[in-house]
């Protein structure tokens, strides 16, 4: 029910800036919220594809190989925070 809401959030915020003619939300704002909106609703999408059968399997697969990668992602996303500091500290 939250995608709802946000989409909500994010149709209000672009329809008050383009109808009202005033900048209330910067658009940077806007296109972060509608983003985040959007790519919520596909991973629904993605979801409902399990109701029929000869995509559940491949979804359950899909779901099963991001589930054992998350280790590795997780540490490539400490060696690039450890690059970022790096970096932020030589400033």
């Amino acid at each position: 029910m939250s995608i709802v809401y946000l989409n909500m959030v994010f149709l209000i915020m672009l329809c008050g800036d383009v109808l009202l003619r005033k900048v209330y939300f910067p658009l940077m704002i806007i296109q972060i919220v509608g983003s985040f909106g959007i790519f919520c609703m596909w991973l629904k999408v993605f979801y409902w594809c399990r109701i029929f059968s000869s995509l559940a399997y491949y979804v359950k697969l899909i779901v099963q190989t991001l589930a054992d990668s998350a280790p590795f992602m997780l540490m490539c996303l400490i060696i690039l925070i450890a690059f970022g500091v790096f970096f932020i500290g030589v400033d």
